[in-house]
């Protein structure tokens, strides 16, 4: 498929969600025989990262890693490798513009995409919203395609211009997960029978990880046959950490820290069942948490919130609680618990739907598809 070849321009570093998103992609589109490369600022973290500057055959080019610089670089190696398409991973001003000034000097398509609504999330200063909202809006202009992961970012983003447009959320690389999970009964054995909660991502609040704690120790008051489990690091391990060994409760709250990528199968697995609180909010609406697709992979109970791409996901096979509300959050937990995975739980055929592999596929017959002015979807149903 070498007249598909495809740049994806990235930016940042593996702190960046988006670039799991892209390497969960390339990778699999790259076995379906897409000529996929990858540009990456050439931050040490990156290439450590890369060491050998390719991802499973994928290869990676780094620029260097001053602004003006990277902006260069990634010019010139887009010139230099002459894709018949640009994917433009982030409307940032590291990523947009030399893939825009590529596409009006080359013969070649531009792809858009869209995974978060930057110029509404409030916990960016006010110029660089403005900076966001210039970049989505040219975007939507001069783009020949559109990619987004959420369905809102389709209604809000799609409908303006009339141009194709794949709805293509996150996903979870089955084979690699299957791969890491090896091990996680022992992982399970050290907590001595006892049904494991889990909660896995960045310990603030913005995420709500205090109502989960809150919730942990109002629940460890009444029962002993429980340990939370919180994967992640994050501004509020300390004082977490602190404030259950004040409580006494360090044998039934336990804190992993950072997980490792190739650690976190493992912890998943080893789970009875993951809590995940979402506020229904413009900016949960419009993204496409990561976590969700590894929580359906180890076919575990998920106890969340029936907001954006998580009821998009899960449908029917989540259980779901009042936005904000502790003590609802606990009485679904509690019930969730009683039941395991006699209840609403995701299958097979559901982790097979939000694999990267069927993903890959929607986004390569979206690249082959030459008709214009008509709608994608990478091939997902509600569960």
């Amino acid at each position: 498929m070498d007249q598909l070849r495809t740049v994806f321009v990235c930016t940042g570093s593996r702190e960046n969600g988006t670039n799991y998103r892209i390497l969960g992609l390339a990778r699999s589109a790259r076995k379906l025989g897409l000529d996929a490369h990858i540009i990456f600022p050439g931050l040490p973290e990156n290439r450590r990262w890369f060491p050998e500057s390719h991802y499973d055959g994928i290869p990676i080019h780094f620029t260097a890693c001053d602004p003006l610089k990277e902006l260069r670089d990634k010019y010139a190696l887009l010139c230099s490798l002459r894709p018949r398409f640009v994917h433009c991973t982030a409307v940032m001003m590291r990523c947009f513009p030399p893939c825009f000034a590529y596409r009006t000097t080359h013969r070649c398509e531009l792809i858009v995409d869209f995974d978060e609504h930057m110029s509404r999330i409030k916990i960016f200063g006010l110029p660089r919203r403005m900076c966001f909202l210039l970049f989505e809006r040219l975007a939507t202009n001069y783009a020949d395609r559109l990619v987004v992961a959420s369905r809102f970012l389709e209604q809000w983003f799609g409908g303006r211009k009339r141009k194709q447009v794949l709805y293509l959320p996150n996903a979870v690389d089955l084979d690699i997960f299957e791969e890491q999970q090896s091990g996680w009964e022992e992982l399970k054995r050290q907590w001595g029978g006892r049904k494991v909660v889990t909660y896995f991502g960045t310990l603030s609040s913005h995420y709500d990880a205090d109502m989960v704690l809150e919730a942990a120790q109002r629940m460890l008051e009444q029962r002993n046959d429980l340990v939370f489990v919180f994967a992640g690091g994050g501004e509020m391990l300390e004082a977490f950490r602190e404030r259950t060994r004040r409580a006494g409760l360090e044998n039934q709250i336990q804190f992993c820290g950072f997980v490792p990528d190739e650690s976190v199968p493992k912890y998943l697995c080893a789970s009875d069942a993951f809590v995940f609180p979402i506020r229904d909010n413009w900016w949960n609406r419009a993204r496409c948490p990561l976590k969700v697709y590894s929580f359906v992979a180890a076919m575990a109970p998920i106890v969340t919130n029936p907001v954006g791409e998580v009821r998009e996901a899960l449908g029917d096979r989540a259980w779901y609680f009042k936005d904000g509300d502790i003590d609802d959050f606990i009485r679904v937990l509690e019930e969730c618990l009683i039941l395991g995975r006699n209840g609403p739980c995701p299958d097979q055929a559901m982790v097979d739907r939000h694999s990267w592999r069927a993903r890959a596929e929607a986004y390569v017959r979206f690249l082959s598809d030459d008709s214009s002015g008509s709608d994608r979807s990478a091939g997902v149903a509600k569960g």
